[in-house]
C-alpha cells in the first residue's frame, strides 16, 4: 500500500493511542494535584483563623514573616526553599532529599520541620 489511510493503525496509530493515554493520564494527576492544593490550602487558612484569634498576631506581622520565609534563600520569588544542612562531620552540604552525607556516608538525624 502506497498511502496508508487515515487511522488505519500501524506505528503511527499505537503513537497516538500512546500520547492520547499520557495526555489523560496528565490531565487525571494534575486534578488530583488540584485538589490537594485545595485541601492544603484550606487547611493552612483554618491554621491562620486559630492563630490570629488566639494570639496578637495581625495580617502585618503573616505578610512580614511571609517576606522573611520567602527571603530564606535570598530572593523573593514566592517559592519556599530548602536549604540543605551541613553534613557535621565533612561540612559538606546534605541534599534536603536524603538523611546521609552523600560525600562520607554519615546519617544525620533532621533538626529542621521543613
Amino acid at each position: 500500500m502506497l498511502f496508508p489511510m487515515a487511522g488505519g493503525g500501524g506505528q503511527g496509530g499505537k503513537q497516538n493511542n500512546d500520547a492520547n493515554m499520557a495526555v489523560r493520564n496528565a490531565k487525571s494527576e494534575i486534578a488530583l494535584l488540584r485538589q490537594e492544593l485545595d485541601r492544603t490550602t484550606l487547611i493552612v487558612q483554618a491554621l491562620w483563623e486559630l492563630l490570629k484569634k488566639r494570639s496578637e498576631l495581625t495580617e502585618e506581622k503573616m505578610l512580614e514573616m511571609i517576606f522573611a520565609v520567602d527571603m530564606m534563600d535570598g530572593k523573593v520569588d514566592g517559592k519556599p526553599s530548602r536549604i540543605p544542612d551541613n553534613c557535621p562531620q565533612c561540612t559538606r552540604p546534605i541534599s534536603v532529599a536524603t538523611n546521609s552525607c552523600f560525600f562520607c556516608g554519615i546519617v544525620v538525624e533532621r533538626k529542621k520541620v521543613f
